[in-house]
């Protein structure tokens, strides 16, 4: 068996014998540690944000179930309501109705009573002149009287 040898650069060992063998200027261990450290950070920020999707996906679930019925509910309440705001609405238009009829009823009334009230005036006058008339008749018979009695 024949042994291969494989020669490796010494790039390839890893940064920090680079970094010993001084083929890497100092900065690059730096820089190469904020890579890694926004990698750990990005790496947090995925996870969380995959726990909260999960979390969400999950309460949303829990939610709905308990939203559901009351949702339900809500659409029947809101059903009955509008039934009975629109059977309202019908006898308020019909009662508008019978308030315009007695309105109308109301002014022949007045117009009657009008009429009336002029009639009554007429009469009254009448009757004024014809006081007059009877207490011109009795003055004459009280002056009759007095003549026939001397």
């Amino acid at each position: 068996m024949t042994s291969i040898a494989i020669h490796t650069d010494p790039t390839e060992r890893g940064l920090v014998h680079a970094q010993s063998a001084g083929l890497l200027p100092p900065w690059a261990s730096r820089v190469a540690d904020l890579v890694g450290l926004v990698t750990a950070i990005a790496a947090g920020v995925a996870t969380l944000i995959a726990v909260i999707g999960y979390q969400n996906a999950v309460m949303q679930d829990k939610i709905m179930a308990a939203v559901n019925p009351l949702t339900v509910a809500i659409v029947e309440m809101d059903k009955r309501l509008t039934g009975q705001l629109g059977a309202l609405d019908k006898r308020l238009d019909q009662v508008d109705g019978r308030l315009d009829r007695m309105d109308h009823r109301l002014d022949r009334m007045d117009h009657r009573f009008e009429r009336v009230e002029t009639r009554l005036g007429s009469v009254e006058q009448r009757l004024s002149g014809l006081e007059s008339s009877v207490t011109s008749v009795n003055s004459r018979l009280g002056r009759l009287e007095g003549k026939v009695g001397k």
